[in-house]
Formats: structure tokens, sequence, C-alpha cells
């Protein structure tokens, strides 16, 4: 995760992009705690837009993602969302940026304890400004309910959650990155 750096474009890309951000009220100063980046069983929530669009409903309590087209669930998984101190923020977003693969930079200082080092993700979607995106997390290998607080994974042991992001497989990252489209909702719920 590096400081936010503007792409310069003649066509006023830059400006539409942060016209977005401001009309979806998603603004957030950047160097925060969040991804900066460089280039079931369990019942499902009810979709909240009906027509021909998309949304992402995150269960932070369940740990789960349903997705939605046309107000009908059409795929799911489970998820990692942000630690205790480092949580998820609820509310109701929309996907602004996409990029595959980046490696995101950590803004932290290397002696701080949420400090990382440079991960490169294949696929990453970006709902909240700030540096909040979906994405694949292959230092994972357990998803799902008790993993966004201190757990076990077979292979990378001791874990807690993400830094505020939604971490998912890398098979759901890829199909979630080829369905989604710039202006998809996504809800973050209790």
């Amino acid at each position: 995760m590096q400081k936010f750096k503007w792409i310069g474009c003649g066509s006023g890309v830059g400006v539409l992009l942060l016209g977005l951000i401001l009309l979806f009220g998603q603004f957030a100063p950047f160097g925060n705690a969040h991804a900066q980046t460089t280039q079931a069983s369990i019942p499902a929530h009810r979709a909240t837009i009906q027509g021909g669009a998309k949304e992402i409903v995150v269960s932070l309590s369940k740990q789960w993602m349903y997705v939605y087209q046309n107000g009908q669930q059409i795929y799911d998984t489970p998820v990692t969302t942000g630690a205790p101190d480092l949580p998820t923020p609820l509310g109701t977003y929309h996907i602004f940026y996409k990029v595959s693969p980046t490696t995101f930079h950590s803004p932290f200082p290397r002696n701080s304890k949420n400090w990382y080092p440079p991960v490169k993700v294949q696929y990453a979607m970006e709902w909240k400004a700030g540096g909040y995106f979906i994405h694949d997390a292959w230092w994972h290998t357990t998803y799902g309910p008790g993993t966004n607080v201190m757990h076990y994974d077979p292979t990378y042991g001791w874990q807690s959650g993400s830094h505020g992001c939604i971490a998912v497989p890398l098979d759901a990252a890829k199909w979630l990155y080829n369905w989604t489209t710039i202006g998809t909702t996504v809800r973050v719920v209790r």
C-alpha cells in the first residue's frame, strides 16, 4: 500500500473519479489504515436493489458474502473482514476502482503492529475511498466465521482479520472481479 498517486490523463478521468467518490459520500483521507494500491448454509440477506442491479452484501457477524443480481442470490462465499482494531465499516458503498494484479503497501511504519510488507494480490475492487477493497488474500487459507478475530490458519499459523478490507478466496475474487462493474453496490451489514 502506497500513498495515493494521481495518474495523469488529459480526458479528465481523475476528475470524474473524484466526482464519483464525492457523489457517493465515501470520501476518506488517504494514508489511513487501509490498503493502498499501485496499479452456503448460512441464510442469505435480501437484496435491496431490483431491476438489472448488482449488489454484494457482506455480513460481518456471519463473515459471509452474498451476491445478488436482479434481486436473486447468484453466489456466496466466506470472507475475512476487519480485525476488531481495524474494522470493516458498515454502510452502503459502490465499487469505483478495479485493478488486476496489484501490490498493496502498508501505510504504517515498520515498527507498528499493523505494518505489513508489500503484498501482491491478483484481483482488487475498491468500494470505499481510502483503500477499502474486496480482494484475494493468498496468506489466508481459512475464511468465514471467526476469521476476523485471532484464529489458527493451518498453513500460515495464528492470524487475525484484515485491516478493514474484505478478503475472499482466490476463486471467489476472480469470479467477483469478472462479474462486478464500476458502480456495483457493496452493502456491509452487521
